[in-house]
Parts: C-alpha cells; structure tokens; sequence
C-alpha cells in the first residue's frame, strides 16, 4: 500500500495515510518522464568574453530579451577558476542556432550602446559569427608571454608547485631548528 500524495509505503492492515490525509492505493501511479519533452537544441557559440563579469553581463542581457544562452568555461577555465577564482581562459557563450541572429544582434547593439557611453569602439570585439569556426589570433604568437593564457597557467602552476615545495622544506628547517635547539 502506498500513498498517492507522499509515496510513503505502509505495511498490509493500513488504508489511509495519516500525515497527507488521503486513502492508501495499491500501485502508485506511473510518473511521466520529465525530460520527455525538453527541447533539443543546437548550441553555436556567438561570442567569447574574457572573464566572467563580461559573460554574465553579456547572458543577462541575452536573458532580458528571452533569448535562452549558457556559458562554457575556454579549454581548461574551469580548473583554473577552481584553483584561483577566476580563469585566465575566459568563457564562451553559446545560444540555440534558432536564436544566434537575435542574439548577434542584441548584443552588437549594447557594444554600439557601450561605445556612445565613452568605451574606445576599436577595443570592442567583434562577436563571431555562428557559421564562422573558431579560427586563431594572428597577434597570439607575437604577444608577450605573460598575456599568453597558455604559458599564464603554466606560470601559475610552476609557482604553485614551487610554493608549496619550499613550504615543506622551511617546515623541515624549523622541526630540525626545533630539535638541534632543545
């Protein structure tokens, strides 16, 4: 016996459930898939923000005009944002291929509004096209190291290890200072 409202299971005798108030039932009902029916969508990446703070304005302003969007942390980001904070890689926004031309145009229309409000418009990036594929930065390889985001986690990892290596050998010192001293 089971009870429709809190699908609490009773022992054979009882036939009303009394924290719900309702007569027990033999079988509880079967409950329908609920991703039965979700959509399926096709996600194309519209524009990549790089950092978090320009991702979530870009995706709440997409959200404002019903235009459902997700983001997706660059190659490895999302290490990276567990280990520091934040990611050097950036984010990618990504929107249903139904909705990449509305998109595209909301958000060229904020970087217009962003660029009337005192923003160089040369430093405004333009978002790439849903057809285009993700091709490379020609001025990537002429850029100094440390905006390399490659070679800036690999930066940030040799300190890490680094770090916590002469950590455990100062704590070494001290415990060997402790005993020579007593």
């Amino acid at each position: 016996m089971f009870c429709p409202k809190c699908k609490s299971e009773y022992i054979e005798g009882y036939t009303h459930c009394k924290k719900c108030d309702v007569d027990l039932v033999d079988e509880l009902p079967e409950e329908p898939d609920e991703y039965e029916d979700a959509p399926s969508i096709d996600p194309v990446k519209i524009r990549y923000a790089p950092n978090a703070i320009d991702a979530e304005m870009a995706m709440d302003l997409l959200r404002q005009n019903n235009i459902p969007c997700f983001s997706k942390h660059s190659e490895s980001g999302g290490y990276m944002s567990i280990y520091m904070g934040f990611s050097v890689y950036g984010e990618d926004i990504y929107v249903d291929r139904n909705n990449a031309q509305a998109a595209l145009d909301v958000l060229n229309d904020w970087d217009i509004v962003q660029g009337a409000l005192g923003e160089d418009p040369d430093e405004l990036e333009e978002p790439d096209s849903p057809e285009a594929p993700d091709e490379p930065d020609e001025s990537y390889d002429n850029a100094p190291s440390y905006t390399r985001r490659r070679t800036a986690a690999r930066v940030f990892a040799v300190y890490f290890a680094a770090s916590i290596i002469l950590a455990s050998l100062f704590g070494a010192l001290i415990m060997l200072l402790d005993i020579l001293l007593d």
